[in-house]
């Protein structure tokens, strides 16, 4: 099975970024990568910050999104990029949906993803019959 963790980032969003592969990484340990791969797709955009304004380059931003890559490489397929075309989660959500996947995990920045959060949802993929789904480790508020 194919797991393709898809996020859009902008420059801001970087430590948020940083703090979610730690995650994955260690959430990683708990999966077995005989029965799947995981592709961690990211697009990071620079081009909406005025450079010239900006007390950080733009450099700063891309070395770290590399060293990312580079930490997470060790544990997972990665995709990562730098597009100023994509503009927001939505335009990056629909080009990965043409790509070749088995299931699709969105993240966004200000999310906490838990550690464990990743082999509890492969753990529940492969229990599925369905061909259409959504799993989502978010509880609905009870409204009285």
């Amino acid at each position: 099975m194919v797991y393709r963790i898809v996020q859009y980032l902008q420059p801001w969003e970087i430590d948020d970024f940083d703090r979610q592969v730690e995650q994955l990484i260690r959430g990683s340990y708990y999966t077995s990568a005989d029965n799947h791969k995981v592709i961690l797709d990211v697009t990071l955009n620079t081009s909406i910050v005025d450079w010239n304004e900006s007390n950080l380059p733009e450099s700063y931003f891309l070395d770290k999104l590399e060293h990312i890559r580079v930490k997470a490489s060790y544990y997972f397929e990665t995709e990562f990029d730098t597009d100023t075309i994509i503009q927001g989660c939505t335009d990056k959500r629909r080009v990965c949906s043409t790509k070749e996947q088995d299931f699709i995990i969105w993240l966004d920045s200000d999310l906490y993803f838990a550690y464990n959060l990743l082999p509890l949802l492969i753990t529940a993929s492969e229990s599925l019959t369905e061909e259409h789904f959504i799993i989502t480790p978010q509880r609905y508020r009870d409204w009285e």
